[in-house]
């Protein structure tokens, strides 16, 4: 269900927490281990409607924030200076409006006619 807009649809951030035994592929360096969370996560990834996809994503945000497999100690601020006079299509997320965990606004920024 891919879509310019991170939303619910930015898959990548559940990778940090599925198992290795479950699939994980070395991304999730809490070595957290939650067959529940993996499966709740195989079925948002192939759920097509957002309703019942949001109920999985629930499910899995309620699992984190019990179990707490991560203990964010800091959180740099990002500072983007861009020029939205003469482009438009910048898409802010975590990490800034140009990152390696944010492609969209690499296919979306244009000039301004």
């Amino acid at each position: 269900m891919p879509s310019k807009d991170p939303g619910p649809h930015a898959d990548w951030i559940w990778e940090f927490l599925r198992s290795y035994s479950g699939g994980g592929e070395g991304w999730n360096q809490s070595y957290y281990d939650n067959p529940k969370f993996d499966e709740h996560l195989d079925k948002a990834l192939l759920e097509t409607n957002v309703a019942k996809r949001k109920e999985h994503m629930f499910e899995m945000q309620r699992m984190v924030a019990e179990d707490l497999p991560y203990a964010i100690l800091l959180r740099f601020d990002v500072i983007d200076p861009v020029r939205v006079d003469k482009w438009d299509g910048y898409v802010q997320t975590m990490g800034g409006v140009n990152s390696w965990i944010n492609p969209w606004t690499l296919f979306t920024v244009k000039p301004q006619k």
